[in-house]
């Protein structure tokens, strides 16, 4: 029987952890390792991790300084067993059926990924969900890049030795858009299931929810490293498409939630454009009108968007 080992980076969440906890021991398929990396906790996250463990024998507790969200995984990575991976965030809940689902699909689909839907709780509530499809690895990866995948790490599962080759890399808070697209071009086919089995929840004082906006540089500066690291191979048209897609987003945010516009508004402005220019050749008719109108004048963009969206429920 195969094992998944179920990998849970910790910090300072005492107030989220049992859930999470409590969530993963009450999975359906039984066989697994749950790894809990105390990332040098002081609220009492760690005292939590300890009392779990010595009600499941399945659960193994790392206390470690504190290193960030990248070295807890990549610790955990290390000691993990499993045939296959799977993380959970320590403020995120599980469905009891998730990584029994996945792994079925996989199998069946003879995958190296499964990815499930998830649904957004907390400040924001809203489902998001995949049809079901079996990928091969350059159509996956176009998906990934064009953002119709998202690159987060903890909806999905992994066969772990497309993982064990990679490391997280350490001191970025976009982790997950820095390796993402180098596990996808280790898979050689990727599984997309409806089912939304993932709680994420989305809260002011996590990682990339403690402000809207004052990390989103950060954000930009993971898709230029991961856009560089593309140039030159055949997926760099897409890592461009996606860039530009995310800023434009970024932009209609900062719009609608009344943000200053200064330096760094004008600066994504300018930087859209270019990455316009760099992958509009391959844009249909109605996507350049699209973008001629958020290049010309954005505000015009966020309101034609938003009249679409009220009118169509899109």
């Amino acid at each position: 029987m195969d094992k998944i080992s179920i990998i849970v980076p910790v910090y300072n969440v005492a107030d989220y952890l049992a859930r999470c906890i409590k969530s993963i021991i009450a999975q359906t398929y039984s066989n697994i390792e749950i790894i809990l990396v105390d990332d040098g906790s002081t609220d009492g996250s760690g005292e939590i991790c300890d009392f779990y463990a010595e009600q499941d024998e399945r659960i193994q507790v790392v206390h470690k300084t504190n290193e960030g969200l990248a070295q807890a995984r990549n610790t955990a990575l290390k000691l993990s067993k499993g045939n296959y991976i799977g993380f959970v965030d320590s403020d995120d809940y599980i469905q009891k059926n998730m990584f029994g689902k996945l792994l079925t699909k996989m199998i069946s689909a003879k995958a190296d990924i499964a990815i499930c839907g998830y649904t957004e709780f907390g400040n924001n509530n809203a489902s998001h969900t995949y049809c079901e499809a079996v990928y091969p690895e350059n159509k996956a990866m176009q998906l990934l890049l064009k953002n119709r995948i998202e690159s987060f790490t903890w909806n999905k599962l992994y066969r772990a030795e497309i993982l064990k080759k990679l490391e997280f890399p350490p001191g970025y808070r976009y982790e997950d858009v820095l390796i993402m697209h180098k596990v996808f071009q280790n898979a050689k086919r990727i599984i997309t299931i409806p089912d939304c089995l993932y709680f994420y929840n989305i809260r002011e004082d996590s990682i990339t929810g403690s402000t809207r906006f004052n990390k989103s540089r950060e954000f930009i500066d993971s898709l230029d490293k991961r856009t560089n690291d593309l140039k030159g191979s055949a997926y760099y048209y897409e890592a461009v498409y996606g860039e530009y897609i995310s800023l434009r987003r970024l932009v209609y945010e900062i719009i609608v939630h009344g943000e200053e516009q200064g330096n760094f508004y004008d600066n994504l402005i300018q930087k859209s454009k270019k990455l316009y220019n760099d992958c509009s050749s391959n844009f249909s008719i109605v996507e350049q009108i699209i973008g001629k109108i958020f290049l010309l004048s954005p505000s015009l963009y966020v309101k034609i968007r938003f009249f679409c969206k009220k009118i169509l429920h899109i």
